[in-house]
């Protein structure tokens, strides 16, 4: 259900409405709240954090952010960087909210963006491109 990046906020309110509170491992709130926190990364508003010890050549990277991002799908069970991990009583309105601000601010933003720690530099429609597909694996 989770389609375009500004139309993320109500599809978690719809969800919501509908009865429905979890998304695999997280609840909606946690859900939204940790797709605020990743904006707010890319856009310096969280600290950088930890970085895989070991990561392939950039070149492989690339053609995954090509594959990955051109088809619409990430990997699964990737762990998330634990500066931008969910509180556990994250309230729903609150981290809908947050998510709503952290889109705003995105489009704002004059850059330049972080450069991604697996997919490297991304343009903000790749930054966009890149949350839609995020927001559905999450």
């Amino acid at each position: 259900m989770l389609r375009k990046l500004t139309s993320i906020p109500g599809d978690i309110e719809l969800l919501a409405s509908k009865g429905k509170t979890r998304s695999k491992n997280w609840t909606l709130a946690q859900v939204a709240d940790h797709l605020a926190m990743a904006i707010e990364w890319q856009i310096g508003l969280i600290p950088e954090g930890m970085l895989p010890a070991r990561l392939p050549p950039m070149w492989v990277r690339r053609v995954f952010r090509c594959v990955f991002l051109g088809i619409g799908r990430l990997p699964a069970n990737v762990p998330a960087n634990e500066s931008i991990l969910p509180q556990e009583d994250v309230a729903l309105p609150a981290s809908i909210a947050r998510l709503r601000n952290a889109i705003k601010l995105m489009h704002e933003f004059a850059g330049p963006f972080r450069t991604h720690p697996f997919f490297g530099n991304m343009s903000l429609a790749g930054w966009v491109r890149f949350h839609e597909v995020h927001a559905r694996i999450t």
